[in-house]
């Protein structure tokens, strides 16, 4: 119980420093983010709004975000295609629960990549959020393996979806917190 209201109140908090970060921050990570918030923002003035220049630290905070992004699509497509394997049998099921797996270790592997860069960051965020990742990661790794045998597609399906949003949430988490330069 402790664990889940911890979690909640760390998105919590993630989801409000990235909320006032992008209300106030004039830097941008990527030209990407600032013509977006340009965009959704008419009246704000384009030459207050900069892109963050890489200072040679080679970009990791950019590319937190850049891989949350990525980890999201995986786990959008997990999510679709595990909600039809519940409603389909036989060879169907298990071509749902293949792009599933395939959707889950793309997902995995984008999670790898997120926590090794997080090992190379220093502060308290950074070392949370490792742990954090670390767990969900082994979460996921599990349930990948318990799909490989197909025998029971639905659940399989459900396992993979459950840990993926475990995964989804610390990348979305750590996306945040490397906008606000909290890692």
């Amino acid at each position: 119980m402790s664990t889940l209201k911890e979690a909640l109140d760390g998105f919590r908090v993630a989801s409000l420093t990235r909320r006032v970060a992008e209300r106030f921050a004039t830097e941008f990570p990527t030209e990407k983010a600032r013509k977006k918030y340009l965009q959704d923002h008419p009246d704000a003035d384009p030459k207050n709004h900069t892109v963050k220049k890489d200072e040679g630290g080679g970009g990791k905070k950019s590319e937190l975000y850049k891989h949350s992004e990525s980890g999201k699509k995986h786990y959008d497509a997990i999510a679709r295609e595990a909600k039809k394997v519940r409603n389909l049998d036989g060879e169907k099921a298990q071509e749902a629960l293949q792009k599933v797996t395939n959707s889950g270790n793309a997902l995995h592997d984008v999670a790898v990549q997120v926590h090794k860069k997080l090992q190379g960051l220093k502060g308290n965020a950074a070392s949370d959020e490792f742990g954090h990742l670390k767990k969900s990661l082994g979460k996921l790794e599990e349930a990948l393996e318990s799909a490989k045998d197909g025998s029971m597609p639905g659940f399989s399906a459900s396992k993979v979806l459950e840990a993926a949003e475990d995964v989804h949430g610390d990348l979305h988490r750590i996306g945040a917190l490397s906008l606000s330069g909290s890692v």
